[in-house]
């Protein structure tokens, strides 16, 4: 359990680290380009920032399969039987 809450923090701060570098560069063109954050190229450089850094933060920590195959736990069940 506590391995899982170690992955999940550092991919989370990965991810919001990469989300940083890959914005940076990208935002700057944008501004060089057109002398102030135009709107649809900073929400798109923002958007392709984001799906980067998801995708490379996920993917290097992905969620551990359960002992059924599957990579979410089921709810115990409180039904009382």
């Amino acid at each position: 359990m506590t391995t899982w809450l170690i992955e999940g923090f550092a991919s989370v701060l990965l991810f919001a680290f990469l989300s940083l570098v890959l914005a940076g560069p990208l935002l700057a063109v944008v501004y060089r380009r057109f002398r102030y954050a135009a709107p649809l190229p900073t929400l798109l450089v923002a958007a392709t920032a984001l799906y980067g850094g998801a995708l490379v933060a996920f993917t290097t920590f992905p969620c551990r399969p359960t002992s059924t195959g599957t990579a979410v736990r089921a709810p115990s069940s409180t039904t009382g039987s």
